[in-house]
C-alpha cells in the first residue's frame, strides 16, 4: 500500500485510510523515509501472520509476543 501522506501525528494510505502514529513524531519524515518504514513493518508482520497459521497447521506451539 502506498503512503501519499505523513505528518507528525497521523500518516494516510492510498485508498484514503489514514492511521495516528502510537506517538507523535518529533520531526515528519519525507514519504520515502516513511513507505520505507511502512513497507518494513508490513512484512515483518505478514511473516509474523503466516508462522502462526503453520504452527497451527503442524500443531507446534511457537510462542507469543
Amino acid at each position: 500500500m502506498r503512503i501519499v501522506r505523513v505528518t507528525t501525528t497521523d500518516f494516510e494510505l492510498e485508498d484514503g485510510r489514514t492511521y495516528q502514529h502510537p506517538v507523535p513524531l518529533e520531526k515528519a519524515p519525507s514519504l520515502k523515509q516513511f513507505q520505507a518504514i511502512y513497507d518494513r513493518w508490513e512484512r515483518i508482520f505478514r511473516e509474523e501472520e503466516e508462522r502462526i497459521v503453520h504452527a497451527g497447521e503442524t500443531g507446534q506451539h511457537q510462542g507469543s509476543f
